[in-house]
């Protein structure tokens, strides 16, 4: 099974003010949410940080430096 990530962005490169990624972890066969997947957040200028997503599936990083991210997921069973 695979599951897909939902991004939504909340800032913009222009502002140069940290910001937020948020969004949803879900099935991509059955369009329910995935609970407890571990997303990660990967940037080039940064360590990287990892959050679980809640029971609806959904997830949020805060104080996002500006930049180019790669969000990944992952969960038991998937």
């Amino acid at each position: 099974m695979r599951i897909a990530l939902l991004l939504l962005f909340g800032t913009t490169l222009a502002a140069q003010k940290p910001g937020s990624i948020e969004g949803a972890v879900i099935n991509s066969v059955t369009r329910e949410p995935v609970k407890r997947a571990m997303v990660r957040l990967e940037g080039q200028n940064s360590s990287g940080s990892a959050v679980t997503s809640d029971d609806a599936g959904k997830y949020q990083f805060a104080n996002v430096a500006p930049g180019k991210y790669v969000v990944s997921a992952e969960a038991q069973g998937y």
